[in-house]
């Protein structure tokens, strides 16, 4: 960090993604220059470079938002999965249950998240003035019964099948779970012939 910090090219708008390698001294120059974070937990296990010190981020200020690195690393885009990872992962690395509360790792997949982007006086949060982006889960189910703090509902027990009403800005693009704006089986046989295309150039460029 200190040598990019040396061209000139870190502040407020970087990102740093995964961030499995940082020194005490890398944390003070990213919160220096106001960097942003985007914390990949799933895919860092899967590929097994490293954790990243999330909490001594959090500690120092830093901005820390949550990705899912695509399907590529992960076999998911599901954040839901994500944030219980997250939560989770840093109270046993740390031996402190009390680390990364439900309540903070869903701001770090919201309005975080915004805010790593540049993006939070868009959306985020559900405030005058802001984008209708939302989400409606359905809690009537027996694994979110009963219901004792929305938080950690959310973060530990919901999935993302209970994603019942999908909003972006003022759009409905799901709804009663069913997407309204994609052909669902048009585009999974789409991805299928993909898949075979992509298969049979690999197994003619290695004869």
């Amino acid at each position: 960090m200190a040598y990019l910090d040396s061209l000139g090219v870190l502040n407020e708008k970087v990102i740093a993604v995964h961030c499995v390698a940082l020194t005490d001294e890398d944390i003070a120059v990213m919160k220096q220059r106001k960097m942003k974070i985007s914390h990949d937990p799933i895919s860092n296990f899967k590929l097994a470079s490293g954790i990243s010190p999330v909490t001594k981020m959090l500690r120092e200020g830093v901005t820390v938002s949550l990705g899912t690195d695509s399907p590529c690393s992960n076999n998911s885009a599901s954040m839901f999965d994500i944030m219980k990872t997250a939560a989770i992962l840093h109270k046993g690395m740390n031996h402190n249950p009390t680390l990364m509360p439900a309540e903070q790792v869903l701001g770090m997949a919201t309005i975080d998240g915004a805010k790593a982007l540049s993006w939070e006086n868009e959306v985020g949060s559900i405030e005058a003035g802001k984008k209708a982006d939302l989400v409606i889960i359905d809690l009537n189910k027996p694994h979110l019964c009963p219901l004792y703090n929305e938080a950690s509902h959310l973060v530990y027990a919901a999935k993302a099948s209970d994603v019942e009403t999908v909003i972006i800005n003022g759009k409905m693009v799901l709804e009663n779970s069913k997407l309204a704006t994609l052909n669902v089986e048009r585009t999974m046989e789409m991805v299928k012939k993909a898949k075979n295309s992509l298969l049979n150039r690999l197994s003619t460029s290695n004869k």
